[in-house]
């Protein structure tokens, strides 16, 4: 049998560091079976092989011809019993950028047991978009309770600039969390409207050395005749 076939039967050793190892050369060398590997590996009964599978899933040479295929396994991972394979199948997907992604990513920003896990759901919202994205983004932002999940609401609702994003991100430049304050200032650079750059100057005059400091970087990061006029001003 050639490289690629002995691969694949090297992929059904008991040995997990023989699994990985024939995983990650099966889906560098791009062969005609890789995508089947890797989907198989999202399926192994070691979690390892499973992450590895989720991270491989996104890079497999030929990923684009096959991407429902792929989707659809990392959507089955979104319920893993590793938070692990959950957080990474989350981020992948997100990167995929493919719409039909976005009811499990939603039902994992609202409903994961880890932080971890809806922070990485809800910030691949953003990649995917949606009708009902900015709702869940916005929803996240309002109602969790880790600061880990609002930052990436925060960076979801810049993303996807909804109608309602400034109203939702200058709100929560008076979050609790630093983390989150600071990841308002930069959703409000990427929406990068009047508006915004309003909601930022606003925020120079919060008593707050930090989210000074990151509302004037989002300012900087503006590429508009507005914001330039603000930065000089400052």
């Amino acid at each position: 049998p050639g490289a690629e076939e002995q691969l694949v039967q090297a992929f059904s050793s008991e040995n997990v560091w023989i699994r990985r190892a024939a995983l990650r050369a099966v889906a560098i060398m791009g062969g005609p079976r890789s995508v089947d590997t890797v989907i198989r590996a999202l399926n192994d009964p070691n979690p390892l092989v499973r992450i590895d599978a989720t991270v491989l899933a996104g890079r497999a040479p030929g990923a684009a011809e096959t991407a429902n295929r792929l989707v659809d396994a990392l959507l089955g991972r979104l319920t893993d019993e590793r938070a692990g394979v959950r957080e990474r199948a989350a981020q992948v997907l997100g990167r995929m950028g493919s719409p039909v992604a976005y009811y499990g990513l939603s039902t994992a920003a609202s409903g994961d047991r880890e932080a971890s896990v809806r922070a990485a759901a809800v910030e691949a919202l953003g990649y995917v978009g949606g009708d009902g994205a900015p709702y869940s983004a916005r929803r996240a932002l309002e109602e969790d309770e880790d600061d880990r999940v609002r930052a990436a609401a925060c960076t979801a609702l810049g993303r996807l600039r909804p109608l309602t994003a400034v109203e939702s991100l200058s709100r929560s430049l008076k979050d609790i969390s630093g983390r989150t304050r600071a990841a308002a200032a930069e959703g409000l650079a990427m929406v990068g409207s009047e508006a915004a750059i309003g909601a930022l100057l606003a925020a120079l005059a919060i008593p707050d050395d930090d989210l000074q400091a990151a509302a004037t970087r989002a300012i900087g990061a503006i590429d508009s005749a507005e914001a330039l006029s603000a930065i000089r001003k400052l």
